[in-house]
């Protein structure tokens, strides 16, 4: 369950051009109806109402008329999301791949957090960055 509301919050970086809505579940045993008819319970997560927050993509400052080539990968910031918040998300969802490799994190102030995504800029890759043919491509594929 939630901890007690302290006040904190945190600024969270997403290194995902869409962003994405963080949900916190807590787990019921419910009863289950088997194929013989038989019920038995099992432990089912269900979300929490009201226990959501919205994380903005990098892709949300850009013009949607622009092609996707001229929207370049770089961190989002959302600050004031609530820390008791963010700690029990974080609980639910520690192995994410996208937590073990740095595309969203939180940080207790903004500056901070833009510090930390300067340090991961160059290191830090979602694989929806734009292909830049000059980089991406093989020599082979550059002269087609």
């Amino acid at each position: 369950m939630m901890a007690e509301k302290t006040g904190e919050t945190v600024t969270v970086a997403c290194k995902l051009p869409h962003g994405l809505v963080l949900r916190i579940f807590e787990k019921r045993n419910v009863p289950v109806q088997g194929p013989n008819g038989e019920v038995r319970v099992e432990p089912m997560s269900r979300p929490i109402q009201g226990k959501s927050h919205q994380i903005r993509g990098y892709a949300e400052k850009y013009d949607p008329a622009f092609p996707p080539p001229m929207k370049t990968s770089s961190f989002a910031f959302t600050d004031g999301v609530p820390k008791d918040f963010w700690d029990a998300w974080l609980k639910q969802n520690t192995d994410l791949d996208m937590i073990e490799n740095n595309l969203l994190f939180a940080m207790p102030t903004p500056e901070a957090a833009r510090r930390r995504a300067a340090e991961l800029e160059g290191e830090t890759r979602s694989g929806f960055e734009p292909i830049v043919p000059s980089k991406d491509l093989p020599k082979a594929m550059q002269a087609a």
